[in-house]
């Protein structure tokens, strides 16, 4: 006797390519400035004391805001100058040192003794620059790729399933007419 399951596969594959393309269309703002942030390379031996937080923010004007706080073995002005060598970053990265105050936040780790060895990595755009058609099309465009490459896989693994479901059907149809 067959048992009866609420959702076979494909509704299930289903419902999670639906949530991922939701999940995508209500942070795409958040794809760009996550990977610019992430992809910096740090000091050997650094440590992340803030993973990396998008926002957006009207405080003053609307604009996206990321951060990522990290622990150096190098002084601030070091690490800053280590970090500008080994990354081709975008004008859209700065640096805060411990202590420093933005109009969306107050920045401060550690004790008070080693204080000078943080960095901050902030990710900033203004609001002319990040709704400009360019960079719209950019992240659309990046969606799109993402969107066709989960629905490759999902129908990719669909088809692999029917494959394998057939095949023990007919192995066991055959099982079947030999006794």
């Amino acid at each position: 006797m067959k048992k009866k399951y609420i959702f076979n596969f494909s509704q299930a594959l289903c419902v999670l390519f639906v949530l991922g393309v939701f999940l995508l269309i209500w942070n795409w703002w958040r794809i760009g400035p996550y990977f610019a942030l992430e992809h910096v390379k740090l000091p050997p031996g650094s440590k992340v004391v803030e993973h990396t937080n998008i926002h957006w923010s009207d405080a003053n004007w609307e604009h996206i805001y990321g951060v990522k706080a990290v622990h150096c073995p190098l002084p601030y002005e070091q690490a800053e100058v280590w970090v500008r060598e080994n990354n081709d970053l975008s004008e859209k990265i700065g640096f805060l040192q411990n202590g420093a105050m933005s109009s969306d936040r107050d920045y401060y780790y550690g004790e008070t003794g080693e204080s000078d060895c943080y960095i901050i990595l902030r990710y900033y755009e203004k609001p002319s620059e990040f709704v400009s058609l360019w960079n719209y099309l950019n992240y659309v465009f990046r969606v799109l790729i993402l969107l066709i490459l989960i629905l490759s896989l999902a129908w990719l693994l669909l088809n692999l399933w029917l494959i394998l479901k057939t095949t023990c059907q007919k192995i066991h149809e055959h099982k079947d007419k030999r006794y």
